[in-house]
């Protein structure tokens, strides 16, 4: 890694991926823009280490064995959709032990509990309704994961809960079920800017 450069992995699934936006319309991306705009004196480095169908396991798994030989000073998880088929206990385990491996090789950890159209109090367009009835147990164990903020607290550097963040937001943000357009991948990459932005005195 260069001298003067802050490094930071975005992990996650298809949603972070960019899955049906522009390689140049990801959230990492527009990430990468607002910390080349707002950070000064710091080469900030924003790389997109996703994965379609990625899971807190897989992820634990390649922070481990690849990424942590990156230098990485910052690892942002932006997980929960692809939890469907595993325990909350299990998801908040491996949450923790990811937390806990920045303690011990030196990187900052964030938790992003991600949003999907029914975890806020927009109105939705009939798109969004029609793609979204099949996501309601996210409901509930999206709850439980911010309920379990308050462990993940004592080992992560940070927890955000990010599923009302486009609450009040007129214009239509996911095209199916849970996959964000250009316009909500750059509304989730100001929300991180904002919860990431105290580490440099912003």
């Amino acid at each position: 890694k260069p001298d003067n450069t802050f490094r930071i992995f975005a992990l996650g699934g298809s949603t972070t991926v960019g899955m049906g936006t522009e390689d140049d319309e990801t959230w990492p991306v527009y990430l990468q823009k607002i910390m080349n705009e707002k950070i000064t004196g710091k080469k900030i480095e924003v790389i997109n280490f996703s994965l379609p169908g990625a899971t807190t396991w897989s992820e634990y798994n390649v922070i481990k064995n690849k990424l942590s030989s990156f230098d990485p000073d910052l690892i942002i998880m932006y997980d929960g959709w692809n939890e469907r088929e595993t325990p909350v206990e299990k998801t908040i385990q491996n949450w923790e032990s990811i937390c806990q491996l920045g303690n011990d090789e030196g990187f900052d950890t964030i938790i992003v509990v991600q949003p999907i159209p029914i975890t806020g109090n927009r109105v939705l367009t009939e798109q969004e309704i029609a793609n979204s009835l099949e996501n309601l147990p996210y409901l509930q164990k999206s709850q439980q994961y911010v309920d379990g903020f308050k462990e993940l607290d004592k080992v992560c550097t940070k927890t955000a809960d990010f599923r009302r963040i486009f609450d009040f937001v007129q214009e239509p943000i996911f095209w199916d079920n849970g996959h964000t357009m250009s316009f909500g991948n750059k509304l989730i990459a100001e929300n991180v800017f904002s919860v990431i932005a105290p580490n440099f005195g912003k």
